[in-house]
């Protein structure tokens, strides 16, 4: 469904790029377009440099919505709703405005996820994520600035009777609904108990169903009873996922924050939220679907338009080019440099003591890498802190970690070189994980305790 939404989305930007569109829509799809194809780029290269690194993950994800997604639909909107608004654009030096924070800033925002996550990242990082995310406010704030002149004196009654005018309705009030929900989130206190919960599930999926996927059916609809059916079945599953999801995520949060309450009850209780984010998936590829069946009958917005196209600013597409060049450098490339000095050994337990190895070499690094890029240190630990260690949870499947509030969810593993085989491991790992570095990891995990110094 990810793909099929960035798809529509792509598609959209690349209608009004054709159309006879403003010259602030047409600034936004070309903006969309680029930050695509940039986006796929950039993720080809970091696979390659950075493999496995939460901060290139969060370049690429943030980039995919903020600079891909959102302006594609910004395009859709700012075409659309003044047509049938019957008006122009209102407060267009806002919307300019709103739209270099976005592409300024859009990158660095996923940073904010690894702020507080289990992962070690440059400290550095999570700040800048932090500091995107909240200036980002200011792009929500410049929308409503454009959105609500249009929504007076009849103008919401007129886009609601037009073609295609729920879908875009729906996404003009998706896109600052997520930006003001992810607020809270980029707060280390707040952020270090709903990241990685379906909260942040939650939010994705209310930029690209809410966002993209209404506005990209927006501009293709027409007024047809197939469309009308679609619209409700999309609006029903973009409510059933997104809210089933958050509600579902705080309850996760709440949950890993009581160590007395065990994994199995917590999975017990998701369970029907677990459901509604499949039922709303389904009513929207059911929507999807009918929609299709009425695109030979459209007369909806992108079967308007034409006549002369107005020239193509390429100052934002100067703009986003040099953002995402230096979100990229400094969310993958120099983490990458720093990613050696951040794990520089490898800790077991030896005898009740922690004893440190010798330094990581390039293929541990590389095996440690994927450790993280496949999840793993996301519930095991290699490693026990003294306090750990003192507190006797050597062994121990989950214990609460004070500095989050949140649970380990699985074993330790100092005692794999003991137990298992690296043929064994690697076979298990494919079994039960898949990827192609099985045996690359099964091998770094295996690693002999050599040249321990012991400490106490």
């Amino acid at each position: 469904m990810l793909s099929i939404l960035c798809l529509l989305a792509a598609l959209s930007a690349l209608a009004v790029l054709r159309g006879g569109a403003g010259t602030f829509a047409r600034r936004c799809a070309a903006a969309a377009l680029l930050g695509f194809a940039l986006v796929l780029v950039g993720g080809f290269f970091s696979a390659r440099i950075a493999p496995g690194l939460p901060s290139a993950g969060a370049w690429f994800s943030s980039g995919l919505l903020f600079l891909g997604v959102a302006p594609a639909a910004l395009a859709v909107l700012t075409r659309a709703l003044p047509e049938w608004a019957g008006r122009p654009l209102p407060e267009e030096g806002a919307a300019r405005f709103g739209l270099a924070v976005l592409l300024l800033f859009g990158g660095w925002a996923g940073a904010a996820r690894i702020a507080t996550g289990p992962v070690p990242v440059p400290a550095w990082v999570g700040t800048a994520g932090i500091a995107g995310s909240l200036l980002l406010v200011a792009t929500a704030a410049a929308w409503l600035a454009v959105l609500l002149p249009l929504l007076r004196e009849g103008g919401a009654v007129r886009i609601a009777g037009a073609p295609g005018g729920g879908f875009l309705l729906m996404a003009a009030w998706s896109f600052p609904a997520w930006i003001f929900l992810a607020v809270p989130t980029a707060f280390r206190g707040i952020g270090s108990l709903l990241h990685g919960t379906l909260f942040d599930a939650a939010l994705d999926d209310l930029a690209l169903f809410g966002l993209g996927g209404m506005a990209a059916l927006g501009l293709f609809a027409g007024k047809t009873a197939t469309h009308r059916a679609a619209f409700w079945l999309a609006t029903s599953g973009a409510l059933v996922r997104v809210g089933g999801e958050m509600v579902g995520g705080v309850l996760q949060a709440l949950c890993l924050a009581d160590p007395a309450l065990s994994n199995a009850a917590m999975g017990s209780l998701l369970h029907p939220f677990l459901w509604l984010r499949g039922a709303g998936t389904s009513l929207f590829a059911g929507a999807l679907l009918v929609f299709g069946l009425g695109l030979g009958r459209r007369q909806g917005v992108a079967a308007t338009g034409g006549g002369r196209r107005p020239s193509l600013d390429i100052v934002p597409l100067g703009l986003l080019a040099g953002a995402m060049a230096l979100s990229w450098l400094g969310l993958v490339a120099a983490p990458a440099r720093q990613a050696e000095a951040l794990r520089p050994g490898r800790t077991m337990l030896e005898e009740g003591k922690i004893t440190k190895v010798a330094a990581a070499t390039p293929e541990e690094l590389a095996a440690d890498r994927a450790w993280i890029g496949r999840g793993c240190a996301e519930c095991h630990v290699r490693a026990l802190t003294l306090a750990e260690v003192a507190a006797g949870r050597a062994g121990i499947a989950a214990w609460p970690r004070p500095e989050t509030g949140l649970e380990r969810l699985g074993p330790v593993l100092i005692a794999l070189p003991s137990r298992w085989t690296g043929p064994t491991l690697a076979a298990f790992l494919k079994t039960h994980h898949g990827g192609e570095d099985a045996e690359r990891l099964a091998a770094w995990l295996l690693l002999p305790e050599t040249k321990p110094e012991a400490r106490p």
